[in-house]
Protein backbone atom coordinates (compact mmCIF):
# COMPACT_ATOMS: atom_id res chain seq x y z
CA UNK A 1 0.00 0.00 0.00
CA UNK A 2 1.42 3.28 -0.79
CA UNK A 3 1.84 6.23 1.72
CA UNK A 4 -0.98 8.60 -0.14
CA UNK A 5 -3.19 5.61 0.63
CA UNK A 6 -1.86 5.17 4.17
CA UNK A 7 -1.96 8.63 4.81
CA UNK A 8 -5.51 8.96 3.70
CA UNK A 9 -7.03 6.28 5.70
CA UNK A 10 -5.22 7.66 8.91
CA UNK A 11 -6.97 11.10 7.92
CA UNK A 12 -10.40 9.32 7.62
CA UNK A 13 -10.44 7.99 11.24
CA UNK A 14 -8.86 11.24 12.56
CA UNK A 15 -12.09 13.22 10.58
CA UNK A 16 -14.88 10.38 11.68
CA UNK A 17 -13.35 10.99 15.45
CA UNK A 18 -14.09 14.53 15.65
CA UNK A 19 -17.08 15.48 13.35
CA UNK A 20 -19.06 14.64 16.67
CA UNK A 21 -17.58 17.52 18.56
CA UNK A 22 -17.24 20.00 15.14
CA UNK A 23 -21.44 19.26 14.81
CA UNK A 24 -21.55 20.00 18.74
CA UNK A 25 -19.64 23.06 18.29
CA UNK A 26 -21.37 24.34 15.37
CA UNK A 27 -24.89 23.77 17.28
CA UNK A 28 -23.44 24.81 20.79
CA UNK A 29 -21.00 27.66 19.56
CA UNK A 30 -20.52 28.70 15.94
CA UNK A 31 -19.28 31.73 16.77
CA UNK A 32 -16.22 30.32 17.86
CA UNK A 33 -15.40 29.29 14.43
CA UNK A 34 -13.14 32.67 14.01
CA UNK A 35 -11.27 30.67 10.41
CA UNK A 36 -13.94 29.41 7.72
CA UNK A 37 -10.95 28.09 5.62
CA UNK A 38 -10.98 25.03 8.50
CA UNK A 39 -15.18 24.56 7.39
CA UNK A 40 -13.98 24.79 3.75
CA UNK A 41 -11.56 22.07 4.23
CA UNK A 42 -14.19 19.74 5.96
CA UNK A 43 -16.54 19.99 3.16
CA UNK A 44 -13.38 19.28 0.58
CA UNK A 45 -12.67 16.04 2.60
CA UNK A 46 -16.73 15.67 2.70
CA UNK A 47 -17.07 15.60 -1.09
CA UNK A 48 -13.87 13.54 -0.83
CA UNK A 49 -14.78 10.95 0.86
CA UNK A 50 -18.40 10.83 -0.33
CA UNK A 51 -17.00 8.76 -3.64
CA UNK A 52 -16.45 5.72 -1.27
CA UNK A 53 -19.34 3.82 -0.43
CA UNK A 54 -18.16 2.47 2.62
CA UNK A 55 -16.76 6.10 3.81
CA UNK A 56 -20.19 7.56 2.79
CA UNK A 57 -21.92 4.86 5.62
CA UNK A 58 -19.39 6.09 8.08
CA UNK A 59 -20.42 9.52 7.61
CA UNK A 60 -24.00 8.72 8.22
CA UNK A 61 -23.75 6.28 10.97
CA UNK A 62 -24.83 6.64 14.46
CA UNK A 63 -21.94 7.53 15.81
CA UNK A 64 -20.68 10.52 13.97
CA UNK A 65 -23.99 12.31 14.97
CA UNK A 66 -24.27 13.65 11.11
CA UNK A 67 -28.16 13.35 10.84
CA UNK A 68 -28.44 14.78 14.13
CA UNK A 69 -26.82 17.78 13.19
CA UNK A 70 -29.00 18.19 10.05
CA UNK A 71 -31.88 17.95 12.02
CA UNK A 72 -31.25 20.19 15.06
CA UNK A 73 -33.24 23.39 14.83
CA UNK A 74 -30.19 25.73 16.15
CA UNK A 75 -28.65 25.28 12.73
CA UNK A 76 -30.65 27.85 11.62
CA UNK A 77 -29.77 30.10 14.35
CA UNK A 78 -26.24 30.65 12.67
CA UNK A 79 -25.32 31.60 9.04
CA UNK A 80 -21.84 29.32 9.18
CA UNK A 81 -24.20 26.32 11.03
CA UNK A 82 -26.82 26.63 8.61
CA UNK A 83 -24.54 26.74 5.56
CA UNK A 84 -22.06 24.21 6.32
CA UNK A 85 -25.37 22.17 6.84
CA UNK A 86 -26.47 22.48 3.70
CA UNK A 87 -22.96 21.91 1.96
CA UNK A 88 -23.03 18.40 3.79
CA UNK A 89 -26.65 18.34 2.60
CA UNK A 90 -26.16 18.51 -0.77
CA UNK A 91 -23.09 16.24 -0.16
CA UNK A 92 -24.68 13.50 1.16
CA UNK A 93 -27.98 13.43 -1.21
CA UNK A 94 -26.17 13.44 -4.21
CA UNK A 95 -23.66 10.56 -3.07
CA UNK A 96 -26.36 7.89 -1.92
CA UNK A 97 -29.71 6.87 -1.13
CA UNK A 98 -30.03 8.62 1.92
CA UNK A 99 -32.99 8.54 4.68
CA UNK A 100 -33.73 12.31 3.73
CA UNK A 101 -34.77 11.94 0.41
CA UNK A 102 -37.36 9.61 1.88
CA UNK A 103 -40.96 11.33 2.20
CA UNK A 104 -41.96 12.12 6.03
CA UNK A 105 -43.24 14.60 7.41
CA UNK A 106 -46.35 16.39 5.16
CA UNK A 107 -45.31 13.94 2.33
CA UNK A 108 -42.09 15.87 2.02
CA UNK A 109 -39.02 15.47 2.34
CA UNK A 110 -36.03 16.17 4.73
CA UNK A 111 -34.26 17.82 2.14
CA UNK A 112 -37.57 19.41 0.66
CA UNK A 113 -38.07 21.11 4.20
CA UNK A 114 -34.75 22.19 4.76
CA UNK A 115 -34.43 23.66 1.46
CA UNK A 116 -37.74 25.71 2.37
CA UNK A 117 -37.16 26.44 5.55
CA UNK A 118 -33.65 28.18 5.17
CA UNK A 119 -35.46 30.78 2.32
CA UNK A 120 -38.83 31.02 5.00
CA UNK A 121 -39.57 34.91 6.49
CA UNK A 122 -39.15 32.56 9.73
CA UNK A 123 -35.30 33.09 9.07
CA UNK A 124 -34.98 35.76 6.31
CA UNK A 125 -32.27 37.16 8.75
CA UNK A 126 -29.51 34.13 8.08
CA UNK A 127 -30.88 33.59 4.84
CA UNK A 128 -29.35 37.26 4.30
CA UNK A 129 -26.08 36.10 5.25
CA UNK A 130 -24.71 35.72 1.22
CA UNK A 131 -22.37 32.95 3.08
CA UNK A 132 -26.04 30.97 3.38
CA UNK A 133 -27.36 31.62 -0.24
CA UNK A 134 -24.22 30.35 -1.81
CA UNK A 135 -24.20 27.15 0.71
CA UNK A 136 -27.98 26.77 -0.91
CA UNK A 137 -27.02 27.47 -4.06
CA UNK A 138 -24.48 24.90 -3.81
CA UNK A 139 -26.48 22.42 -2.01
CA UNK A 140 -28.90 22.67 -4.90
CA UNK A 141 -25.99 21.96 -7.30
CA UNK A 142 -24.82 18.96 -5.68
CA UNK A 143 -28.89 17.67 -5.79
CA UNK A 144 -28.39 18.32 -9.66
CA UNK A 145 -25.92 15.74 -10.08
CA UNK A 146 -28.46 13.10 -9.05
CA UNK A 147 -31.97 11.71 -9.96
CA UNK A 148 -33.66 12.74 -6.94
CA UNK A 149 -32.45 16.48 -7.10
CA UNK A 150 -33.57 16.28 -10.89
CA UNK A 151 -36.95 15.29 -9.37
CA UNK A 152 -37.55 17.65 -6.72
CA UNK A 153 -36.34 20.58 -8.72
CA UNK A 154 -39.43 18.95 -11.19
CA UNK A 155 -41.61 19.32 -8.28
CA UNK A 156 -40.76 22.36 -6.61
CA UNK A 157 -40.38 24.41 -10.40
Amino acid sequence: MNRRAVDNRVMSKLWFSVLPKVYELMIDNPDAIVDDTSIEKMILWLQEICHDKNEVEKLVDANTRTFEFLQNENVFSNSTSLAFALRLLGILCSSQDVYLTRNSEKGKTFVERMLQKTISKEYCMVWREAMVRDAWLKCWSSLLDCEYGLNLMKTLG
